[in-house]
């Protein structure tokens, strides 16, 4: 059972009953979220790409990898590149999925897909 405490553009928080071994039950607020990708661009001579972004949440500007949020109906590839584009100017002949994790899987159902991008113009 799942109670909707907040509703945004980018995630939602609910309320959610779960029924314990013991029979008693246990509440917990969950951060449901779509889903997210990170890109570790790599260029040619073997730099990487960072960016700077301001972060309003912890009130300071930090060097990033790009990365972003899923769109609704948008395959994680296709957020990868889009996301690559937006925040580095970058596009990539090649990106090959690294690896996928629950950022935070106390509190949100967050799965980030990490790639490396490579053949970048």
């Amino acid at each position: 059972m799942a109670q909707c405490l907040l509703s945004s553009a980018k995630f939602s928080v609910e309320r959610r009953v779960y029924a314990q071994p013991q029979g008693k039950t246990h509440h917990y607020d969950v951060v449901v979220h779509p889903g997210a990708v990170v890109i570790l661009p790599v260029l040619a001579d073997g730099r990487i790409v960072l960016i700077r972004n301001h972060r309003y949440t912890v009130e300071e500007e930090l060097w990033e990898l790009p990365a972003g949020t899923m769109e609704p109906d948008e395959s994680p590839v296709e957020t990868a590149k889009r996301e690559l584009e937006e925040e580095a100017g970058y596009s990539a002949g090649r990106l090959t999925l690294l690896a996928e994790y629950y950022t935070s899987p106390g509190f949100t159902t967050e799965l980030m897909r990490a790639y490396l991008a490579t053949e970048l113009s």
